[in-house]
């Protein structure tokens, strides 16, 4: 199970980011993807959407490090890892990409793990 915000204030804060990203306002979301991580530094869900915020930005670096931050907290987060995957080959290193894509697919759970055994076949 991941980790998920605890504060009425702060799972209502994570419901209107997850809106305005379902209504393609993705830099409105990112604010408040950003807010939420000051807010719970280690809540697994939301490193994994500010990562994956930040990758559809082209803000790779951002993406791989809190990616990263997300399977530390959470090593079952598939979107942590896929997120992960994703900025690491976009930053150039193939070799890590594959690595954060296996572990995605031996340790994930969620959404995104038959897209990680996809990209390690």
């Amino acid at each position: 199970q991941l980790r998920r915000a605890t504060s009425p204030a702060h799972k209502a804060m994570l419901e209107r980011a997850q809106k305005l990203d379902d209504q393609g306002k993705p830099k409105q979301a990112l604010s408040l993807y950003e807010a939420a991580a000051d807010q719970a530094p280690a809540d697994s869900n939301v490193l994994s959407r500010l990562a994956f915020g930040y990758l559809n930005r082209g803000r790779n670096n951002d993406a791989a490090t809190f990616a990263a931050r997300a399977v530390e907290a959470e090593p079952s987060n598939s979107e942590g890892w896929i997120v992960l995957g994703a900025a690491r080959f976009a930053l150039g290193d193939r070799k890590g990409a594959r690595d954060a894509y296996r572990k995605c697919a031996e340790l994930g759970r969620g959404n995104y793990v038959a897209e990680c055994k996809r990209m390690v076949r």
